[in-house]
């Protein structure tokens, strides 16, 4: 029998120690290295390819590291609305927190309405229908609080998924080290400085997922940076992927949208390029010179 490794230890002991050895979420404990695994079994949607890779990524990351008590897992996901990209964050989030008992989850955006608009109501229902029991939700917190003798005690402290909007991101995040953390930032494109910096001050230690997606928009903070950097050569620390609608099967194609926007600004166009594409635009409106001149300048021998 192999030796477990400290992610299954800690599992575990949280389990027998916080759960009375009663895991609600036991099933799902054969995914705790296989997203993807999950995420069509049980969830029941088929990936696209760019999803894949990610999820690939992920697994490999996690099984590579469970013996360490700290690492971060950064993801970066730039590219045009109907890619997919906010699904697969919403999917992973369901992953992570029913394989991994013990992990704390939140999901920041810009706004509580751009939080249930883009599916967290929808996430605690999935939540409630994959769990057999147990599963709470109050102020906007998912977790499990089944009491009583022979139950599962509350876990609103030690194992849940919430959100917190831009404005609360900072204060919220002040203080917070928990051994398993998932942070998902949607439309990350548009948060500021110190929103990022909090974030990578969390970094400092436990078990981390970051994923993070976003329109590649004209702007410069550190989402954009992330792929320019890349861009440019330089490590990031981040894997970082753009998705270009061209990329989906046909069938998930709004072709209508690609031939408007090409039609109307050029295949061409920034327009083009962030909305069907998924790239950033070749002039980031606080550069000097554009993207173009400086990846192209980092290239020459």
């Amino acid at each position: 029998m192999s030796k477990k490794s400290y992610l299954e230890d800690s599992i575990d002991t949280f389990i027998a120690k916080k759960l009375q050895s009663k895991n609600p979420a036991a099933k799902y404990a054969k995914y705790l290295f296989d997203p993807q695994g999950f995420i069509e079994n049980e969830l029941g949607f088929e990936l696209y390819e760019w999803q894949k890779k990610v999820c690939d990524h992920i697994a490999s990351e996690f099984k590579k590291n469970a013996n360490k008590k700290h690492f971060v897992c950064r993801v970066a996901v730039a590219g045009g609305n109907g890619t997919g990209k906010t699904k697969l964050g919403y999917a992973l989030i369901q992953w992570r927190f029913l394989s991994q008992p013990g992990v704390v989850q939140l999901l920041l955006s810009n706004s509580v309405f751009q939080t249930m608009r883009t599916g967290f109501l929808d996430l605690s229902e999935s939540l409630k229908k994959l769990v057999e029991r147990g599963l709470c939700n109050v102020d906007n917190k998912c977790f499990f609080g089944v009491k009583g003798a022979n139950e599962v005690i509350e876990t609103l402290s030690d194992w849940y998924t919430h959100y917190l909007t831009q404005a609360v991101t900072v204060s919220g995040l002040s203080g917070m080290h928990k051994p398993f953390m998932t942070f998902f930032f949607d439309e990350a494109t548009e948060f500021e400085g110190r929103v990022w910096q909090a974030l990578e001050n969390m970094s400092t230690q436990g078990q981390i997922l970051m994923y993070c997606v976003g329109n590649p928009v004209a702007s410069e903070n550190y989402f954009a940076n992330v792929f320019l950097k890349r861009d440019e050569g330089k490590k990031t620390g981040w894997y970082a992927i753009n998705v270009s609608l061209l990329d989906l099967p046909a069938s998930a194609r709004n072709q209508e949208v690609i031939d408007e926007c090409i039609e109307s600004y050029g295949k061409d166009s920034p327009r083009a390029r962030s909305m069907i594409y998924g790239l950033f635009p070749h002039d980031l409106d606080t550069h000097r010179f554009s993207r173009n001149i400086i990846i192209k300048a980092t290239q020459r021998k």
